[in-house]
Parts: C-alpha cells; structure tokens; sequence
C-alpha cells in the first residue's frame, strides 16, 4: 500500500491522506484518468476555480483507484490514522516529514519523489487538499456535504 499525505494550509488547514495499492499506481487505467493532474501550485491564477471544478467532477473515475482518502484537520488524526495503515511507502509533504520520521515504513519526501505513478497519486492528494481548503474557505456550510461526496 502506497499511502500519500499532502498539506494545504494557504487559509484554513486541510490535510488530505490518499491510499492505493502499487499495481494499481502502475495500471496503464490509472496513469490516464490521472494524465492531466498538475500540482494546484503550477495552476496559473486566472484557472485555478476551473480547474478544481473539472477536478471534482473527475475525482469519480480517480476514485475508483483508490483504496482510502481521507481529510483531516488536525494533523494528530492523520498520525494515528497513517500508523494504523499498513503501508510499504509513505509519500509525505515536506513540510510534514518530521512528524512521521518515527514509522517504520519507507518515507519518502514530496520533493524527492522519483517515479511517476508515485507522483500522480501525490497530485491526487495535493488537490484532494486544495479543493477541501477553497470549499472550507469560501462556502464552510459545504465542506461536510463535499466530504461525503469525496470520501472513501
């Protein structure tokens, strides 16, 4: 199991953790339903509400890739959550490294990602974060309906 943390914090905190098996990061039906996913940072201003839209509205096909995503608040939760996982490879936002140096799991850091389908499920993560901060942003009322929705 191959279990991706990603940090949003530009506003309210939303921590997304992402879980799906290694054959299936590698699964030619994976690589292309994830084809167009950049990371949110990448996405020029003027086309970022755009492309959350597109995101939410394709996140079904992605989903049925994956094993787990959750989001979080609170970065104690997703601890625990990811010490209850059995993963074999852990893909961790840089700036949270620290907190899950004490897993006994293959840690490999955001910006040292090597492998493509690692990174994809990364930008699955990213944006999962990302869509749950704007809508926690601008429309609060909604982010437990959208959390029903995304959840797996």
């Amino acid at each position: 199991l191959v279990v991706a943390i990603d940090l949003s914090e530009d506003g309210p905190r939303v921590i997304a953790v992402v879980a799906a098996g290694e054959h299936v990061l590698k699964s030619r039906g994976f690589l292309y339903v994830t084809s167009w996913l950049r990371h949110y940072r990448e996405i020029p201003s003027r086309l970022k509400k755009s492309y959350l839209r597109r995101f939410s509205k394709s996140y079904p096909r992605i989903a049925e890739y994956i094993v787990s995503a959750r989001i979080y608040r609170e970065l104690q939760q997703v601890v625990a959550v990811v010490e209850s996982l059995a993963s074999s490879i852990l893909l961790v936002d840089d700036k949270l490294v620290d907190h899950f140096k004490h897993i006994s799991t293959v840690i490999v850091p955001e910006r040292s990602i090597r492998y493509e389908h690692h990174r994809r499920l990364m930008f699955v993560a990213d944006n999962l974060a990302n869509y749950f901060r704007v809508v926690l942003r601008d429309s609060p009322r909604m982010f437990k309906e959208e959390l029903r929705k995304f959840e797996k």
